[in-house]
């Protein structure tokens, strides 16, 4: 058959033992041993992987429930090696894999690949990484598809082969320019004769329905409904990691019209709405005051050489701090970076939940800030990544030459930026 359960088929070789031990007359069911068997489908699959130019691309989904959405990662197998590319690095990395065994047929990436390895590689603020995988059961295969099981997250992690020609470093560069040319975050649409809503968290990489069903509540509020699904970005939109069954309708690719802001399958079209207060790069640059706490402090948003954030000057004595541009919100952020070097001593600004009075250096985490029509300013948000803590302030800390927490560092003068509140033009 060109497709093999492998967990089921285990499962009924289980089942047979006992049946065939109540026979008078013993017989072999298969002509092989259960460990000569699962050899060969090892040997099966690695053909696979080998075939033809050997090239995949890998839907990664690291942490427990998909928690951080999909990557794009792009793999070339050999005999003995595999290529890696990915959305999140410019460099690829080749290392060693190997097929084993562990009740049924396992795919291992058991030497130090940077690239493959860094949702799974732990750190000092991270001492249990991104929850990523590096070891995968074989739960499906034929020749274009392969479903995997990580063995440390319990996600489903998807193998395609690659159309024949494809650059996969070019791939990865295709995902990447999607991603930071996607407006579509807010959406509306219908799904056949249903009014929906959605919204595509490029945080959590999880596309988000909602209706009204057309009842109300106890308060005579109307009642919604919702599915969501995390999913991973193409070169050509989005990619959901299960089919989403809405009103009789099944979706699992969206296609990303730039041209018209909108999300299509060739069936339904969902179209993107800029959000409130939405800000385009141009129009931000300048001069603003920056707010928190009861203190003002004039600074100045210059647009970086890339185009895609800000130095912010004024803040900190002699360097700026990196403010990254979302177009998708047309807003900014701010997140934990290093600022400097001090002889053996690393400086970095660190978010800080004030009420709580824990910090933390783990990547990604930080706030939002979205413009306010209202108010005629930027306010702060917390961006919802550290789990279980409220992002409001930073706090500038030191880190020694071996990457350990040395506590807060005053050499640059002000250290403390409790409660965020605003950041007006002047």
């Amino acid at each position: 058959m060109k497709t093999r359960n492998i967990i089921s088929a285990l499962a009924a070789l289980i089942f047979m033992v006992p049946v065939q031990s109540c026979l008078k007359d013993q017989r072999d069911y298969f002509d092989e041993s259960s460990s000569s068997r699962l050899q060969n489908f090892n040997g099966e699959v690695q053909k696979i992987l080998c075939d033809g130019e050997g090239t995949w691309i890998m839907d990664y989904y690291p942490g427990t429930g998909q928690m951080y959405g999909g990557y794009a990662f792009a793999l070339k197998f050999t005999e003995s090696e595999v290529t890696v590319y990915s959305e999140i690095t410019d460099e690829s990395a080749t290392s060693l894999y190997k097929m084993t065994s562990d009740n049924g047929p396992v795919l291992v990436f058991d030497t130090y690949n940077p690239v493959l390895h860094y949702f799974a590689t732990p750190s000092s603020s991270k001492y249990e990484a991104w929850g990523g995988d590096f070891g995968f059961t074989i739960l499906e295969y034929d020749n274009d598809q392969m479903t995997l099981l990580g063995k440390r997250s319990g996600n489903k992690y998807y193998l395609h082969r690659a159309a024949e020609g494809t650059d996969l470093q070019e791939y990865c560069e295709g995902v990447v320019s999607l991603t930071e040319n996607f407006t579509a975050a807010s959406l509306e649409g219908q799904i056949g004769d249903l009014d929906v809503e959605g919204v595509v968290d490029l945080d959590s990489r999880r596309l988000y329905i909602s209706w009204k069903t057309g009842e109300l509540d106890e308060a005579g509020e109307p009642i919604s409904e919702s599915v969501n699904m995390p999913f991973v970005f193409t070169p050509e939109g989005l990619h959901l990691y299960d089919p989403m069954q809405v009103n009789g309708y099944t979706i699992r690719d969206l296609f990303y019209l730039d041209n018209y802001n909108a999300l299509t399958n060739g069936v339904i079209t969902l179209y993107g709405k800029l959000p409130e207060g939405y800000q385009t790069y141009d129009s931000i640059k300048g001069d603003y005051v920056l707010r928190y706490g009861s203190t003002n402090v004039n600074v100045s948003l210059v647009p970086t050489d890339d185009g895609l954030g800000f130095n912010m000057t004024g803040l900190i004595k002699d360097y700026p701090v990196y403010v990254g541009y979302d177009k998708s919100r047309g807003g900014l952020r701010i997140l934990f970076q290093n600022i400097t070097t001090v002889g053996s001593t690393a400086v970095k600004l660190c978010p800080l939940d004030s009420g709580a009075g824990y910090l933390t250096w783990s990547e990604g985490v930080g706030v939002n800030a979205t413009y306010s029509e209202s108010k005629g300013c930027f306010t702060f948000s917390d961006n919802g990544v550290w789990e279980d803590y409220v992002v409001d302030s930073f706090i500038i800390w030191s880190f020694d030459a071996a990457g350990n927490s040395a506590g807060e560092y005053t050499g640059l003068g002000t250290s403390r930026f409790f409660e965020l509140k605003s950041l007006t033009r002047r």
